[in-house]
């Protein structure tokens, strides 16, 4: 599942538990479910900065954007 997706999931959960809305079953499920998209988009992350590290040498550099430039 792609990050996007997963933080989409989990956040239609929080929702749907802060509605005070669904049975102890029901909460108990979205709870369980709430907490693989939370693994999901964490495993995620921890994959992009990653990448980021290796594609920056191990040197993070601070982000400077410069006035008319969009590029990232």
């Amino acid at each position: 599942m792609k990050f996007e997706e997963a933080l989409k999931k989990l956040e239609e959960v929080v929702a749907r538990l802060e509605s005070g809305e669904c049975s102890l079953e029901e909460a108990l499920e979205l709870y369980a479910l709430g907490v693989d998209m939370l693994k999901s988009c964490t495993e995620e992350l921890k994959t992009a900065e990653q990448k980021v590290e290796l594609l920056s040498q191990g040197e993070l550099k601070p982000f400077v954007m410069e006035a008319g430039n969009e590029r990232l």
